[in-house]
C-alpha cells in the first residue's frame, strides 16, 4: 500500500483526514485508462502526460447507467481491477482533475478503497487553486 492509499484509507475511516488526503492527491501520480491522442499504437504501458498533452480518457458506466471516469491510486490498484492489457496514463492528480472537470470521478472503483468525486466537488477542490 503506497502513501496515497494509506491516506485514502485514513480518510475513509475518519472524515477529519479528508483534507489531508485531497491535498496529497493533488501532488501524487494517479493512473487512468486512456492514451495520448497522437499515440496510434496504444502502447500497453504508462505514458507520461505533459500539461498540454491531448489525451483520450476512458469512461465507464455503472449498473444504473451513470457515466464516470475511473482512476487509481497506484498501478497495482489499477491492474487488480482491469488487468495488465489496457493502455493507461500516469498523471499528476491536479492535472487529472483539470482534465476531467465536469465529470464524475471514481477513485479505485470496485475496491475497498473506493472514493467518489462529483463534478461539483472537483470544482470546489480546484477553485482555491485558481482553476
Amino acid at each position: 500500500m503506497n502513501q496515497l492509499e494509506q491516506q485514502l484509507e485514513s480518510a475513509v475511516k475518519d472524515p477529519a483526514q479528508v483534507q489531508n488526503f485531497i491535498k496529497n492527491l493533488m501532488s501524487a501520480e494517479v493512473y487512468c485508462l486512456g492514451h495520448l491522442v497522437d499515440d496510434h499504437d496504444h502502447q500497453e504501458h504508462s505514458e507520461a502526460c505533459e500539461h498540454d498533452s491531448e489525451v483520450s480518457i476512458i469512461h465507464w458506466e455503472d449498473t444504473r447507467g451513470n457515466i464516470f471516469v475511473p482512476f487509481f491510486t497506484s498501478l497495482d490498484a489499477m491492474v487488480d481491477i482491469v488487468g495488465e492489457d489496457e493502455p493507461y496514463l500516469c498523471i499528476q492528480g491536479r492535472n487529472f482533475l483539470d482534465l476531467t472537470q465536469g465529470e464524475t470521478l471514481l477513485l479505485n472503483p470496485e475496491s475497498d478503497l473506493e472514493w467518489s468525486f462529483s463534478a461539483e466537488e472537483v470544482r470546489k477542490i480546484l477553485k482555491p487553486l485558481g482553476h
